[in-house]
């Protein structure tokens, strides 16, 4: 490293951190052996330089690559001379989520009060950190039906699978921000939504069979009866892009929330040899993925917005597809008009591991209830 031609940082140590993953951390009720990703790629920070550009402002460069693609999250730590972590309060730029893989990725740094400015050249340690397992950073309570929802950051990914059929081609999108329902929307959910408007529901007979707590997902569900629950809760259904989007939790090129393995500490699903009497689980009851999404595969089907189409992947736009005839606001205004299949994802407790994959895709006409199709929600952040 250069650190010759560096203002004011005669003496400045370039830290690069190579971030190691202890996946046992983030779901501590199950063994790091069960929940090895054999495909996973540390990521990598190189050529890290700081320049002193104003009295209180520092311009970081760096370089990260992530040979998985996988979305990153990005910190920064200043070491002083005698070992005391400083974290900057001021940083903008790439870092913090959903920062991908590249070249002379900027950092700004403006100093306030953790320092002294005339101290800063005095042998301080900068490091860069780049990891690749997410933590949302923002949840929210949002009524009226008092669901924790939380953030999915903005970002691009690779959409699809070219192991899947109706999944090809892989291509990529690009999704704004948004909050997602935590979990699966429950059953006390619903019927606090049928009592507080009156909507008309007769199905609770059958619900309670398969669903038979307050806290278990809300099932026998059409599309429509999701819509208007949406459309009383002030949310909307997520479009598919945005579902497996929020479903792959920041990892790329995966088949599971967590990895390419599964087994079921991690989530509802199927094993046909020895699991005849699978019940549905109450929601929240598996590991979640990288954004703090419960339960993205199996337990329950997922109503999407989307009119399902196996050719739409070829001809969908970049940025925040959604397939049909409908916009968003028209969706939202007429849905009670619409015919065509609906997409649903996820998979369920009836479907082995093959079906409850992050790419899989299914659809169902938008009158079809069963006792694994349920739903969640998300809300559009404001610009």
């Amino acid at each position: 490293f250069d650190l010759i031609n560096m203002p004011f940082y005669n003496n400045l140590v370039i830290h690069i951190l190579r971030h190691c993953l202890f996946l046992i951390l983030l779901c501590p009720i199950v063994s790091q052996s069960e929940l090895i990703d054999p495909e996973n790629q540390i990521p990598r920070v190189s050529n890290v330089t700081a320049k002193q550009i104003g009295l209180n402002e520092v311009s970081v460069s760096y370089t990260v690559m992530d040979q998985n693609g996988d979305q990153l999250t990005i910190s920064m730590i200043v070491i002083t001379k005698d070992g005391k972590q400083v974290f900057p309060k001021q940083l903008s730029g790439d870092v913090g989520l959903a920062v991908m893989s590249g070249k002379q990725k900027k950092i700004l740094w403006t100093i306030t009060d953790e320092i002294p400015l005339y101290h800063f050249s005095d042998g301080y340690v900068v490091e860069i950190v780049a990891d690749d397992q997410h933590q949302p950073t923002t949840k929210i309570h949002w009524q009226p039906d008092d669901a924790e929802m939380v953030l999915v950051p903005a970002g691009t990914f690779l959409m699809g699978s070219e192991e899947m059929q109706h999944a090809q081609p892989i291509h990529k999108v690009e999704i704004s921000a948004f909050y997602m329902d935590t979990y699966e929307v429950t059953v006390g959910q619903y019927r606090r939504f049928t009592d507080f408007t009156g909507y008309e529901y007769n199905d609770w007979a059958e619900v309670a069979k398969f669903s038979p707590t307050e806290e278990h997902p809300m099932i026998f569900v059409t599309w429509y009866d999701a819509m208007a629950y949406c459309v009383w809760a002030k949310k909307r259904l997520p479009t598919e892009a945005e579902w497996e989007y929020a479903a792959r939790g920041g990892l790329a090129k995966r088949s599971y929330p967590w990895g390419t393995i599964i087994n079921q500490q991690q989530a509802n699903y199927a094993d046909f040899d020895n699991d005849d009497n699978r019940l549905l689980q109450s929601v929240g009851n598996f590991p979640a993925n990288g954004y703090g999404l419960h339960d993205t595969a199996g337990n329950v089907f997922e109503w999407c917005l989307d009119a399902f189409d196996d050719k739409f992947y070829k001809n969908s736009r970049l940025k925040d597809p959604l397939a049909g005839e409908l916009s968003l606001a028209e969706l939202k205004k007429n849905f009670g008009t619409v015919l065509s299949g609906r997409v649903l994802r996820g998979g369920s407790y009836h479907y082995s591991a093959e079906y409850v994959r992050v790419d899989y895709r299914d659809y169902a006409n938008p009158d079809h209830r069963f006792d694994a199709g349920g739903f969640r929600c998300v809300v559009n952040i404001p610009k």
